[in-house]
């Protein structure tokens, strides 16, 4: 089992699989960071975009 870690981790392949993982990983920390930043305002304008909408189609 551990030989065929280390295989893994000895390939190009591999490197290149945990390269794309850190990616995505450093893109979702970043995107919770900014929900957790922004989410407050996106929420406030949203629910005003959808209240202008209901209140012209009465």
């Amino acid at each position: 089992m551990l030989q065929s870690i280390r295989r893994f981790f000895q390939e190009n392949k591999a490197a290149t699989a945990v390269e794309y993982a850190i990616i995505a990983a450093v893109i979702g920390i970043a995107a919770i960071g900014a929900y957790r930043f922004l989410g407050d305002s996106i929420n406030r304008k949203t629910t005003e975009a959808g209240r202008a909408i209901s209140n012209n189609g009465n």
